[in-house]
């Protein structure tokens, strides 16, 4: 058998030799990994049947309950405080199901800069399949579903709503950075992907906290009507039911308008005047509100024969 000349043995370890030699000559380097967008801080727990049961008869507008402190419910509202789904004040503290911070899967951005401020990756998170070979790779950590609940289950969910930058860390590396090695972790709460944490080569990054601002929040609860394989069907409910609503405007000096912020089909959007339902809708039919003023029974009971 011929021997190889050293040209030949040259081109049999010239992959492993080239990579070898790349990784000695490279300077050790530090990269900043940030997440910024639109996310937030988001909760969902468990209430007992009997505190829903209060709401509905006493019209508890949990948006005034999560920013309010216990003494203005107790004198100025003139409600019970032990008989609400979280303490006044502190919406966040309702979390037996899930708690979680991040920047939202669907409106965020990832970088990857040097520390020479150059950036070496920028892609929306959403374009970031986990998969591709320029792609990080994605991991759920925690996943909470209404729907995963038994009927009859009463589950509160409160998000505050914020804009900013979720994530900011930093990781010294020997070798040049390699976008398959990072890990986007992210917990998924009812649908919404919240990322909120950054592994790298099987290293946890830990994040400096960066900086948000909130922009609105929304609170709700849902009754539970049945389960589907620990995904959620979210409730479709006749007058008198809390749904996962935000105020989104106000009609007059005591007209509220609550709207789901849900795009499900089964959403509601309810209009209350002192604790009356005045309007409803639900999103699988025109889009537009059957709109009930000066006490227009007619109307409502044509929507609701509809749903």
């Amino acid at each position: 058998m011929a021997k190889k000349n050293k040209t030949e043995q040259a081109e049999v370890v010239n992959p492993e030799h080239e990579q070898l030699m790349a990784t000695l000559k490279f300077t050790p380097r530090t990269y900043k990994i940030s997440m910024w967008g639109y996310g937030g801080e988001k909760v969902m727990g468990t209430v007992d049947r009997a505190v829903w049961d209060y709401c509905m008869e006493n019209q508890v507008d949990l948006s005034e309950i999560a920013w309010s402190d216990e003494e203005t419910v107790q004198d100025e509202m003139g409600l019970d405080v032990d008989r609400l789904p979280f303490p006044p004040g502190s919406w966040y503290e309702c979390d037996d199901m899930v708690h979680t911070n991040g920047v939202s899967r669907n409106a965020g951005t990832l970088q990857i800069e040097d520390e020479n401020g150059t950036v070496i990756f920028e892609r929306r998170l959403e374009d970031c399949d986990g998969c591709s070979e320029d792609s990080p790779v994605w991991s759920c950590n925690d996943e909470a579903w209404v729907g995963s609940k038994p009927a009859g289950t009463v589950v509160f969910i409160g998000t505050s709503n914020e804009k900013g930058t979720f994530f900011e860390g930093e990781i010294e590396l020997t070798q040049p950075f390699d976008i398959e090695l990072l890990e986007l972790h992210y917990d998924e709460i009812d649908g919404e992907e919240l990322v909120n944490g950054v592994v790298y080569d099987g290293e946890d990054i830990d994040n400096w906290g960066g900086s948000t601002d909130g922009k609105s929040s929304d609170f709700g609860m849902y009754l539970v009507k049945d389960r589907t394989h620990g995904k959620p069907m979210h409730p479709k409910r006749k007058i008198g039911a809390i749904l996962h609503t935000e105020l989104v405007q106000a009609l007059g000096n005591d007209l509220k308008h609550l709207s789901s912020i849900k795009s499900d089909p089964h959403s509601l959007v309810i209009t209350v005047v002192h604790g009356k339902v005045m309007a409803q809708h639900t999103a699988q039919h025109t889009g537009t509100a059957h709109n009930l003023v000066n006490g227009n029974m007619v109307n409502l009971t044509q929507s609701l024969e509809r749903l």
